[in-house]
């Protein structure tokens, strides 16, 4: 043990933080959602920022999310030092759908994007005013709409 170079112990750190959120990506479906839904440029319109959501297997991601709604669609990223295995998406709106959540603790919406219908995205009540905010009223989830 006297012969272990300080640096042995960083190193398995930052080599199992690499591991762990490539993991999370895979069981909770984020990768999937990157094949289809990569960004391709950068979001320069206003953001969300420190907001959670959950996905497929009880995956988390508890106050580390950017959503960036804008008038191509819905802009998602994840913080820089979670970023690993989580490229950002851009989903066009006209492929997202949703389905209200109900819950006394956490009402929301369950998202469902058209190339990844198996892949749950859950978002609060409280995030989906936000993105209709940022819309400037109007929610661009056509089944969310109010006649």
């Amino acid at each position: 043990m006297e012969n272990v170079p300080g640096f042995y112990p960083l190193l398995f750190i930052i080599v199992l933080w690499f591991v762990v959120m490539y993991a999370v990506s895979r069981i909770g479906g984020w990768s999937m959602l990157a094949v289809h839904y990569r960004e391709t440029s950068p979001h320069e319109g206003r953001k969300i920022r420190f907001q959670s959501a959950s996905m497929r297997w009880m995956t988390g991601y508890n106050n580390c999310l950017t959503f960036g709604p804008g008038q191509d669609g819905l802009h998602i990223s994840v913080l820089l030092p979670m970023r690993i295995g989580h490229p950002s998406l851009m989903v066009p709106w006209e492929e997202i759908s949703a389905t209200p959540r109900p819950g006394r603790l956490f009402p929301g919406y369950r998202l469902h994007f058209a190339r990844c219908p198996d892949i749950p995205f859950i978002v609060t009540k409280k995030l989906m005013a936000k993105i209709v905010e940022a819309m400037g009223g109007t929610n661009p989830i056509p089944e969310l709409r109010q006649p």
